[in-house]
């Protein structure tokens, strides 16, 4: 076989593969499911698909659906507290974080998948760009 059509058929595998793994991901999780961060690679000092975000005050939760998730991404980023992201660091992996919402952002005609986590401590969440962490192997769902 030509060099170039395996090159173009192992493309075409891999390709429909990661597909199907991202299919079965957003089809299976949901609010209240867990995110394991996995510990980092050699060397690395902070994720490329996760970001911590801090508060300076709480958040409202009155308008919170704790079953969906619904208005949890509006309850934290109300614009009536400042707001930091940042990657996560490394220090934070080898954990499980729990999922608070789900959120599907369209941008430049592409739909990003994030996840939006809760941590021990209430004025953080963490920020899974569920699609990147996936390709850079830096999560699994439990």
């Amino acid at each position: 076989m030509d060099r170039k059509l395996i090159k173009i058929f192992a493309l075409t595998l891999l390709l429909i593969c990661t597909q199907t793994v991202f299919a079965q991901v957003k089809k299976n999780i949901r609010v209240g499911d867990y995110i394991f961060v996995k510990p980092c690679k050699p060397k690395q000092v902070e994720f490329n698909g996760i970001d911590i975000y801090s508060r300076t005050v709480g958040i409202n939760k009155s308008k919170v659906d704790s079953i969906t998730g619904d208005g949890f991404y509006e309850a934290f980023f109300d614009g009536k507290s400042s707001v930091e992201g940042k990657p996560l660091p490394c220090i934070m992996s080898n954990r499980k974080y729990k999922i608070a919402a789900l959120q599907e952002v369209e941008e430049a005609a592409k739909i990003r998948r994030i996840a939006i986590c809760y941590t021990s401590y209430y004025l953080n969440v963490i920020w899974v760009e569920i699609d990147v962490a996936l390709k850079s192997n830096e999560i699994e769902f439990r």
